[in-house]
């Protein structure tokens, strides 16, 4: 969840060119807007959020 509300606050600064956290460059920016839906699914993945979703997805049935 951490990672989906900082999102927003990311985004911003990468919109506005904010410098910070070693975040010198558009590009550096950028990336971590890249990586964090990576890191979204680890953690959802990682907790087993993930699961009930993905045998929903194999059996229609729901068996």
């Amino acid at each position: 969840m951490f990672y989906v509300l900082i999102f927003p606050g990311n985004l911003s600064q990468y919109l506005n060119g904010i410098d910070a956290f070693g975040l010198d460059t558009d590009a550096k920016r950028f990336a971590r807007l890249f990586f964090q839906p990576v890191l979204i699914l680890w953690a959802l993945w990682s907790t087993g959020a993930l699961r009930p979703w993905g045998r929903e997805r194999a059996d229609p049935r729901g068996r």
